[in-house]
């Protein structure tokens, strides 16, 4: 579980709310909302192969003093949850989260989970490392972001090929049957605070518990003749 962080109390101490956005952390961390003291936690179940549905953890009872002037039409209803649910998502976000399980060990749902996504993450960590460190021997490529000598450190990599724009980049790795992004992936302000032209962006690439050693070969090899100019 992650470690207890003091976010919360410095929130609540000017009467503010701490909300945790972990869509990106979630599969491949376990993590306990109240361990981070959250008030609101958010993620979707599309990020750990499950169907497009957005989930809401709050504190308990917060959502009653936060609601919004209802609507005529609807005065009782919860105005987050207004009209007919996406019953066949939720349904297939509880298979999502059986799935997963049944990759842990453990007594109960919850032991089980939080065994198979540390089991995951280790995974995925370790694959991302050796492609972080394949990557900077190549000429011309910049890394953007941490390293991956934190444990904590999500599987997922930016990087620049100099004479070679990130679309281009990843219209050759797609050419190999590599799925690659590129562009400000939703955070343009970012991609500018860091000297990006937002419309370029980086190449963005991500491990998954699906991904082999093998595809991290196919990866550098298409890279390396681009990096020295063949």
């Amino acid at each position: 579980m992650v470690a207890n962080f003091p976010h919360g109390t410095l929130a609540h101490k000017v009467g503010a709310y701490l909300f945790v956005d972990a869509v990106h952390y979630a599969p491949h961390f376990a993590l306990d909302a109240d361990l981070l003291d959250a008030d609101f936690l958010v993620c979707s179940p599309h990020k750990f192969y499950g169907p497009h549905l957005g989930f809401l953890v709050t504190r308990q009872g917060l959502l009653d003093q936060l609601l919004p002037e209802p609507l005529v039409a609807v005065p009782t209803a919860t105005p987050l949850e207004i009209g007919t649910l996406s019953h066949q998502s939720i349904v297939g976000l509880a298979a999502t989260v059986e799935y997963l399980a049944s990759w842990g060990e453990g007594g109960t749902l919850r032991q089980r989970i939080v065994s198979a996504i540390s089991s995951i993450g280790d995974y995925e960590h370790q694959l991302a490392k050796r492609l972080w460190q394949e990557l900077q021997t190549l000429p011309g490529l910049r890394l953007w972001g941490p390293d991956f000598s934190s444990p904590r450190r999500t599987p997922t990599l930016a990087f620049t090929l100099k004479g070679y724009s990130p679309h281009q980049v990843a219209h050759a790795l797609a050419q190999r049957g590599l799925q690659a992004w590129d562009g400000h992936c939703f955070a343009p302000r970012a991609v500018t605070a860091l000297g990006r032209n937002p419309d370029q962006g980086f190449v963005r690439v991500g491990i998954s518990m699906y991904n082999l050693e093998s595809e991290i070969d196919r990866l550098i090899d298409t890279l390396r003749p681009l990096a020295m100019g063949r």
